[in-house]
């Protein structure tokens, strides 16, 4: 990808993280005069940049701290002065949120290329159809939706608090976030891999000796076509390690004691 659009790429994923914490100034930051906004809401089709702020405000005073999980992101269409940045991502309660809610999102952002840095002219947030149900008179949720039984077992299987995020190119080109405490384990494919997550697996055309470099020691090579990330060990016998989600992995018999005695080590499993 060119800088302009590694940039467009990076100053979206930032607006979006930034606004889940409850914050809108970043991206207000970012707009243009005539920007247009348009939310998932049916009322949600604004025009100019105080329009867009005072809506955004309203929409913050309902939110919980949330955080973006396997975000992925693709420019679609790029010149010189315009670029145009689609993605999709889970919307996911932080810890100290006072109820759990984890929802689909997609958005399109269109920047341009100004005397003050890139700013955003377009915005368009949407949720699947049926993912999302709001209340009378409420602008987010606040109850339980039907993908929090889900998010609760995946929180439940978590066991530390890592905020480490890969930055991956997906299969198609796309630019992919995935925070390293969501993934269960690695599988080479190739020169490529298959990353499985707590929400499915994602195919990158990374290759698995990459991936490892990026996780700095936090995935471990149990096989030479496989990477685990040991929170997510269920148990280990002879020759094979079992995953939480119930995936059966093989390990070489001449790695099996050494990688048995670091993994009881280091979490006394």
């Amino acid at each position: 990808m060119k800088s302009f659009e590694l940039e467009a790429i990076e100053l979206t994923r930032e607006c979006l993280a930034h606004f889940w914490q409850r914050d809108c100034e970043y991206a207000v930051n970012h707009f243009a005069d005539d920007v247009i906004w348009v939310g998932s809401r049916q009322d949600q089709y604004i025009i100019g940049k105080k329009e867009a702020q005072a809506d955004l405000e309203a929409d913050i005073g309902e939110l919980q701290p949330c955080h973006l999980l396997n975000a992925e992101f693709n420019v679609v269409a790029s010149t010189p002065r315009v670029c145009v940045v689609t993605g999709r991502y889970l919307v996911t309660t932080d810890d100290c949120a006072e109820y759990f809610l984890q929802v689909q999102q997609r958005c399109t952002f269109v920047w341009k290329s100004t005397n003050d840095g890139l700013k955003i002219s377009h915005i368009h947030i949407s949720n699947p159809m049926g993912e999302l149900s709001l209340a009378e008179n409420e602008r987010f949720p606040n109850s339980m939706g039907k993908m929090a039984h889900r998010y609760l077992v995946n929180h439940a299987l978590k066991l530390q608090n890592n905020t480490t995020t890969l930055r991956i190119t997906g299969d198609g080109g796309s630019l992919c976030f995935i925070l390293l405490s969501e993934i269960l384990y690695v599988n080479a494919a190739k020169k490529n891999a298959v990353i499985f997550t707590l929400n499915g697996k994602i195919s990158v055309r990374e290759s698995i000796s990459d991936i490892e470099a990026q996780a700095n020691g936090e995935l471990v090579s149990v096989h030479r076509s496989y990477l685990v990330n040991p929170d997510y060990i269920s148990s280990i016998e002879r020759y094979t390690v079992t995953m939480t989600d119930g995936s059966k992995l093989p390990v070489p018999k001449k790695k099996f004691n050494d990688l048995r005695s670091m993994l009881l080590q280091r979490h006394d499993l």
